[in-house]
């Protein structure tokens, strides 16, 4: 496709003079002289000699149309269009997408811009890169520049020294945005008008730049800058050879400062916080992310705001319904705008518009309870108590309480001693919901990013307890046993306290070709289903397990119904051995198992999970102080549905001998579709 930005435009304006003669009979005429100018073509706005400003003009006194003008465009794409134009053709007419196709077992992307940066994937913060950055001691980081000169296209930047802790004291007043822990920050954005170093951050006394790998590793061929100029972003205006190469400098703030297309990179490791499934409701774009690991979740988000009759931020979230309690401690926000949002939700729709009831911790305006009563209407809002605007306040802990109809928001210091906020509200539309946490950047084209802990969703069942200064209440759950027939001996039972679940069976066993388990649903009742087409991970900690025999069985269940014949998946952890799962293919055929990779070992505790892809499900597990999956085998079901309601997944324990108890106790049952 030929382009250009621009084209000279010359018009011809021609001068005639004629003679006309009539000598009483006849007229005659005679061309007497004529003049050829050549000048430049007026156009619209005052721009003369230019084609697409000319053509502009035709369409405007209506002699072309604007589609015939929109052609003229494909080929005159104006200043500084160029590479967006080529890079728009290639995608459309060759489904070629320009960019950096990273290797995801060996580097993780940290942030990007750009044709480097996927419009679906999000981007890290300060204490998710801090969390995931040099865990394999390599001190290594990659940049990647599309657009730059050939030399600095791929660049490695090396530590030398550790990455300094925070200190505001020692750096410039000017400067203080830039924490000294933030590596990431600092590489992507700083620049300073006085050619400043910040403390801990100086080119050959604290980093290093390679131009390969292996030099990195090595350290051998570093570049021997003579001259590094902090007046640039990095890399401050460093040539290979010990020069000077001007304009290599991205910085990842501004989509337009420096080089366009570029993104850094960090070594992947196993260990690292991983990618939850979540969501960006509204238009963000690029996409939000979540990242988790030993129960902190670290969300970053770009965009709009949670306010007035449509929202756009990042959501954790899970489907429920029923009464829940819902607590987070919102440990660090690093927020883009005052009134950027963190904390928590519940939502009546993924729509942008649909009605919800949320607190939340703000960018600098302290703790804010929101709502929007019906999908559609506009938002309000209220301060919590005591509080005041531009507190700056740092940490919260948050909590939500639904009970049928009624929402109630709480703030705490603490986390023990417990404020409301705002009144209590009643909504009519929240039989089936969303609860999760909630990131609004609240500013179009800059990052924000909260870190959470101690999230804990509580199902419980009417009448339920009210928020309390004392630990969290035992409530007995809506569990079912399944399969006892006529025992009169054999019930079990399911009690939350807090995000522990303790359940107790008397029941025979789940094997054969029917069962006998007590069973619990975390997420909704037995009357609610999942889509068989719905891909999803479930996992739970087995922290405490006491079975009444060497096959008494504990762990999670995918099952067809609640019928005792029922098709079923089980990864479970017998009373005597290591994990193995259990199935059985279809209603009412025998059950069949997968052995364990060890016996005899009396495991009391072990991580749990099962991931569904289509039609096929897969065991794992893990021992708690590792953070790789063991995985035992898959299996593909193709289960019938019997019950109409979809497939029923919970928490199973099966006592294996009748009358005799056994007792297992679980922590963070976490479901996740994906």
């Amino acid at each position: 496709m030929p382009a250009v930005s621009r084209s000279d435009c010359t018009q011809t304006d021609v001068t005639e003079s004629y003679s006309m003669l009539y000598d009483g009979a006849k007229f005659s005429g005679s061309l007497d002289s004529i003049e050829v100018a050549f000048n430049a073509c007026r156009g619209i706005d005052n721009r003369n000699n230019d084609l697409y400003a000319y053509v502009g003009r035709l369409y405007q006194e209506g002699k072309i149309s604007a589609k015939e003008w929109a052609l003229l465009g494909q080929t005159i794409v104006e200043n500084n269009n160029c590479e967006v134009a080529m890079n728009f053709h290639l995608a459309t007419s060759h489904n070629f997408i320009v960019g950096y196709n990273h290797d995801k077992s060996k580097w993780a992307r940290a942030v990007a811009k750009g044709a480097i940066q996927p419009p679906d994937e999000g981007q890290y913060g300060k204490e998710g890169f801090k969390a995931s950055w040099n865990i394999s001691g390599k001190n290594i980081m990659m940049r990647k520049c599309q657009d730059c000169a050939l030399s600095h296209q791929t660049i490695f930047y090396k530590r030398k020294t550790p990455v300094p802790v925070d200190n505001p004291a020692i750096v410039p007043a000017d400067l203080v945005q830039y924490a000294l822990s933030d590596l990431l920050k600092i590489l992507s954005n700083y620049r300073d008008g006085g050619n400043r170093s910040l403390p801990g951050h100086v080119y050959g006394t604290d980093f290093e730049i390679y131009s390969t790998l292996d030099d990195a590793l090595a350290g051998t061929n570093e570049w021997k800058c003579t001259n590094y100029k902090y007046t640039s972003a990095f890399p401050g205006d460093c040539a290979p050879n010990g020069g000077t190469l001007t304009g290599q400098d991205a910085v990842m703030e501004y989509w337009w400062m420096g080089k366009r297309n570029a993104g850094w990179y960090f070594p992947s490791d196993i260990t690292q916080p991983k990618l939850v499934a979540s969501s960006d409701v509204g238009t963000n774009k690029p996409a939000g992310q979540t990242l988790e690991k030993s129960g902190k979740y670290y969300m970053t988000a770009i965009g709009g705001d949670i306010w007035g009759a449509q929202d756009n931020f990042h959501f954790f979230s899970s489907p429920m319904s029923g009464d829940v309690t819902i607590s987070v401690k919102v440990t660090n926000l690093e927020f883009a705008s005052s009134w950027t949002k963190a904390g928590l939700m519940i939502r009546s729709s993924l729509a942008p518009n649909a009605s919800h009831f949320n607190v939340v911790l703000t960018g600098v305006h302290d703790v804010s309870q929101q709502r929007r009563m019906t999908d559609g209407a506009t938002s309000s809002s209220n301060l919590c108590t005591g509080c005041s605007y531009n507190s700056n306040r740092k940490t919260a802990f948050l909590m939500i309480t639904k009970r049928m109809r009624t929402f109630i928001a709480y703030e705490s210091k603490d986390g023990v001693n417990w404020t409301q906020v705002g009144s209590v509200y009643n909504f009519d539309n929240m039989n089936q919901f969303y609860v999760g946490l909630v990131l609004a950047s609240n500013y179009g084209d800059r990052y924000s990013e909260a870190l959470f802990e101690n999230y804990v969703v509580e199902s419980y069942f009417y009448p339920s307890a009210a928020p309390s200064k004392v630990p969290a209440p035992v409530s007995v759950m809506p569990s079912l046993d399944v399969g006892l027939g006529t025992c009169t001996n054999c019930s079990g039972s399911t009690s939350v306290q807090g995000s522990k679940t303790t359940m107790k069976s008397r029941s025979g066993d789940v094997w054969g070709t029917s069962d006998q388990f007590q069973f619990y649903k975390p997420s909704a009742p037995f009357t609610q289903g999942i889509a068989l087409t719905t891909n999803f991970d479930v996992t739970v900690h087995l922290i405490n397990w006491n079975g009444a025999q060497g096959w008494s069985k504990a762990g999670i269940m995918v099952r067809d119904s609640t019928d005792a014949a029922a098709a079923y998946f089980f990864m479970m952890v017998p009373e005597a051995h290591n994990p193995m799962f259990q199935y059985r293919l279809t209603n009412g055929a025998s059950a069949m198992g997968m052995n364990t990779d060890e016996w005899n070992t009396y495991q009391n505790d072990m991580w749990l999970k099962i991931s569904k892809r289509g039609n096929v499900y897969s065991g794992f597990y893990r021992r708690p102080n590792f953070e790789v999956w063991n995985k035992m085998g898959e299996m593909t079901i193709a289960f019938a549905n019997a019950s109409g309601v979809g497939l029923q997944v919970g928490l199973a324990v099966a006592s294996s001998s009748r009358g005799v108890e056994s007792v297992a106790v679980f922590q963070d049952y976490k479901y996740t579709v994906v």
